[in-house]
């Protein structure tokens, strides 16, 4: 992403980054194609629920585990969020352009890197629950301060912001799904994906609804918002109990 801002500064058109994009995607499919492991030659046994495909919807849709899907969903939603309004709100700025936008996003990603490195540290002393919700706020705080200070020198020191809350997010919902679903990696990782269902569906509707009542602030305000009450929830129904009651 850092190249991007060069690339950018030297009038390079947007359009590449697709060209680029697709030249890695197929790099990186061809890399699975010929070197993943197959079936039966790997050091570990995959082991098998035993579940028909009716039983294993039937076991998600537990509220127990459904609306801790949702909640973990909402409280991420401020990073998918940010994601569509970074390049919007850059670019409606007298100040700002498609270089700032890449570094900026550079930047986010460089901080998650050093936070990555130190979340066990810190994992250790809180309840995956209540870091994923303290995450969400600084995250939420992040997302609605990015409009506000777009065109002020301060918006450089929200990448920090971003990177440590987003760090937590990204990485904490899959060891979270493996605890709720002990013994079932699998339908661990099928839940991230319908994390992502949710988190897609929760920002469309919230661009929709932002933009109709009034502008990118809006948009910001309201995502903010949901993930401030996916974090509520979650730790509710994780240490009151709340919501999610095993079936």
């Amino acid at each position: 992403l850092l190249f991007w801002t060069f690339a950018f500064a030297r009038g390079s058109s947007e359009m590449a980054v697709y060209l680029s994009g697709g030249l890695a995607s197929l790099a990186m499919s061809l890399a699975v194609l010929f070197w993943w492991p197959r079936e039966g030659t790997t050091a570990w046994t995959d082991a098998r629920s035993g579940l028909s495909l009716r039983q294993s919807l039937a076991s998600i849709s537990n509220p127990y585990i459904l609306y801790r899907l949702l909640f973990i969903g909402a409280l991420s939603v401020s990073g998918a969020v940010f994601f569509v309004l970074v390049s919007l709100i850059f670019e409606a700025s007298p100040l700002r352009g498609p270089s700032d936008v890449a570094l900026y996003i550079g930047m986010v990603a460089g901080w998650e890197v050093p936070f990555l490195l130190l979340l066990p540290r810190f994992t250790q002393r809180l309840a995956r629950s209540t870091a994923m919700a303290l995450a969400a706020l600084v995250h939420a705080a992040h997302l609605a301060l990015l409009p506000l200070l777009c065109d002020t020198p301060l918006i450089w020191a929200l990448p920090l912001l971003a990177g440590g809350s987003g760090a937590v997010i990204l990485t904490l919902p899959i060891a979270y799904y493996q605890d709720l679903v002990a013994g079932r990696p699998g339908t661990a990782a099928a839940l991230l994906a319908l994390q992502k269902l949710v988190v897609d569906s929760l920002t469309a509707l919230i661009f929709a609804v932002g933009t109709a009542l009034g502008g990118f602030e809006t948009v910001a305000l309201i995502g903010a918002a949901v993930a401030l009450t996916g974090a509520l929830c979650l730790y509710l129904a994780d240490r009151q109990g709340w919501f999610a009651v095993r079936a």
